[in-house]
């Protein structure tokens, strides 16, 4: 169940990377932009996360650096 459930966030990561986002951070911003102005921890408390995981998930790379795997895919599972 783990490796396919990686396997279609891959799918969903490389659909959504032309844009600079990863499928971590495609609803929180979706959500940011339904209640902005938004806090952090106004944030996290709607997804059910910490307000660190909330500020960390909604930053995107600036172009032209590497992202590695992206904010949110910190490869533990």
């Amino acid at each position: 169940m783990r490796d396919a459930t990686r396997r279609i966030g891959a799918v969903y990561d490389e659909a959504l990377a032309p844009f600079g986002i990863n499928v971590a951070q495609y609803p929180l911003l979706r959500r940011i932009g339904t209640l902005q102005p938004v806090s952090f921890t106004r944030l996290g408390h709607e997804r059910e996360l910490d307000r660190s995981t909330a500020s960390r998930n909604t930053r995107v790379p600036k172009k032209g650096t590497s992202g590695g795997d992206g904010p949110g895919r910190g490869g533990s599972a």
